[in-house]
């Protein structure tokens, strides 16, 4: 069924495949077996090396990204507790102004205040917001009544608080709770 042809065989000699006499196959020497290992070895160690040096530079690749990305994200880390520390201290900065500007303001009123014309010049602004010839009374904290002759006297005022009550309006104005923004 196959249209294959078996090779001749002759008498004391073996399958062959053409006339040709057969060359005869000498092994290596010692010599040049060694040889061939030799160069087996360089060969395998060279291409080892080589392959070595890819996945070491790949292995390094890859490490450096991701100390790269560890060092990107520890510097934004910083960089967000830095401007958080900035912002904190920019606000403590300025509450301290604000402070002493408020103190400072507040000691030169009261240096302004302790002049006595400085209580008649509030109390005479008063009571130009009043209608013309309103019946009125000026009432003080007690340590200020005794200043202002006929002014009434009220505990519950601020040491610079001024009311004055008429039968239309009452007016109040205290200078420190003013400074501090409380009026």
């Amino acid at each position: 069924m196959s249209n294959y042809e078996w090779p001749a065989f002759n008498e004391g000699q073996g399958v062959l495949a053409s006339d040709d006499p057969i060359e005869e196959i000498q092994p290596p020497t010692a010599e040049e077996l060694a040889a061939m290992i030799e160069q087996a070895q360089q060969q395998g160690y060279q291409e080892g090396l080589e392959q070595g040096r890819q996945e070491a530079k790949q292995e390094q690749s890859q490490w450096l990204q991701e100390r790269q990305a560890e060092f990107e994200q520890a510097l934004e880390t910083l960089n967000q507790q830095l401007q958080e520390a900035l912002d904190t201290e920019h606000q403590a900065l300025l509450s301290s102004i604000q402070w002493m500007c408020r103190e400072t303001c507040q000691s030169a009123l009261l240096d302004t205040l302790d002049q006595p014309e400085t209580l008649d010049t509030l109390i005479n602004a008063m009571l130009g917001q009043l209608p013309k010839g309103a019946i009125h009374h000026v009432t003080l904290h007690p340590d200020q009544a005794h200043r202002i002759a006929g002014a009434h006297s009220d505990p519950e005022l601020g040491p610079w608080g001024i009311r004055i009550d008429s039968d239309e309006m009452t007016l109040r104005y205290d200078p420190i709770e003013a400074l501090h923004g409380q009026d």
